[in-house]
């Protein structure tokens, strides 16, 4: 998976459904997409979106080579926005030291704070999964894209490269991949596709109305680590 920015508790329960989860930062860098940016709540009103300033030098610029732009204070803005709008929240002394020391360690690119952010939250959430971000494995991947004109099947051929190359015999992808990926296609080259599907899940919010799949950053606030621990497993795979 891309490494994402503070992702929402499906991305968590994906890691805890595999033995060996990949970050991936070797695709393409989509602006406004998830991997500098998220959701949280707002408090009195509904949701608002937080982001990291980074360098957008072109459309083709992978992921791992986006820096971050440091010129912008956006570090300590972020950490009051967020004590802002949480301090409030029944974990809030729990989890804002947590957070804050995160956001406080100087990052230069945005997959590097992704990734710590990532393995950071995943330890505290005592996850065991083996998280991989650098190996020499994965980077030894030779994956020929040549003569595929299908975006989906460039997609599909990169992934069944990634799993032969570490001797996988499943895939587990977010329930989204269900219009991306086909399971015949993963059964050819011997390996057994699955999705993460998040079961219907509710907690308290400051929105009047529940706003679901925000950053684990609003699950952490508001459930706490133990009922948090506890919405990691409320998923199926399909």
């Amino acid at each position: 998976m891309q490494p994402y920015f503070f992702p929402y508790i499906g991305y968590f329960q994906l890691i805890k459904a595999v033995d060996t989860f990949i970050l991936y930062d070797q695709v393409q860098y989509i602006k406004k997409g998830w991997i500098n940016r998220n959701r949280i709540i707002e408090v009195n009103r509904a949701d608002r979106i937080i982001s990291v300033p980074v360098k957008h030098i072109a459309v083709t610029q992978l992921i791992a080579e986006t820096e971050i732009d440091n010129c912008v204070k956006w570090q300590h803005q972020m950490i009051k926005i967020i004590e802002f709008n949480y301090k409030r929240s029944p974990f809030f002394d729990e989890i804002f030291t947590f957070i804050k020391s995160i956001l406080s360690i100087p990052y230069q690119k945005i997959s590097q704070l992704n990734s710590y952010s990532i393995q950071a939250i995943a330890s505290f959430l005592d996850i065991k999964t083996k998280i991989i971000t650098e190996d020499d494995r994965l980077n030894s991947v030779e994956i020929d894209l040549s003569g595929i004109e299908s975006d989906e099947n460039r997609k599909t051929r990169r992934v069944l490269s990634i799993c032969e190359r570490f001797d996988a015999q499943a895939y587990i992808n977010p329930i989204g991949g269900v219009e991306l990926y086909d399971k015949t296609n993963f059964k050819v080259g011997g390996i057994d596709l699955l999705f993460v599907k998040t079961k219907e899940y509710h907690y308290q919010q400051f929105s009047e109305a529940f706003i679901p799949h925000l950053s684990i950053i609003d699950v952490l606030f508001c459930c706490g680590l133990e009922k948090t621990k506890e919405l990691l497993n409320n998923y199926e795979l399909i």
